[in-house]
């Protein structure tokens, strides 16, 4: 219930002064989470908060897009690197993305019939369900698949 807190208040602060960039591991109610503010975990290894993704180039037609996420990504990596995005399907342990954390899970939990697999970004500035994705081989062998999927 706190994360559903954390990401509402997130949500609707989007409109923070310019200069009161903050970096804490808590957020009270009421109290805002600007462009530039992160929550950074006890450690130090991971950071939520917005981030920007820059342009992308399709084949015959420029589009220069730039689009906003929350999320959660490696603080201690020098390079922007998210490792959950708010909305992205239904990221949980459950449903991985493209990043695999300690205890998360891989592969066919026979009870619920869930299959856990990691999943490509769309591409490099979209978090959206991409082409490729690796799990466990369905048939049982002891061996990682990566599969391709114009489709996804």
């Amino acid at each position: 219930m706190a994360i559903l807190l954390i990401v509402f208040t997130a949500l609707l602060s989007l409109h923070t002064p310019a200069g009161s960039a903050t970096t804490t591991d808590t957020i009270s109610p009421g109290q805002q989470l600007g462009s530039d503010d992160k929550l950074v975990s006890k450690n130090g290894r991971y950071a939520l908060g917005f981030f920007e993704t820059g342009s992308e180039s399709y084949s015959q037609n420029t589009t220069t897009t730039s689009s906003w996420y929350l999320g959660i990504w490696f603080n201690t990596v020098p390079k922007l690197t998210p490792a959950w995005v708010a909305n992205r399907d239904s990221p949980s342990f459950d449903y991985p993305t493209d990043t695999f954390f300690p205890g998360a899970k891989l592969g066919l939990d026979k009870v619920t019939g869930l299959n856990r697999r990691l999943v490509s970004w769309k591409n490099s500035i979209s978090p959206a369900t991409g082409m490729f994705c690796e799990e466990l081989d369905p048939s049982g062998a002891n061996q990682l698949v990566q599969e391709y999927d114009l489709h996804p």
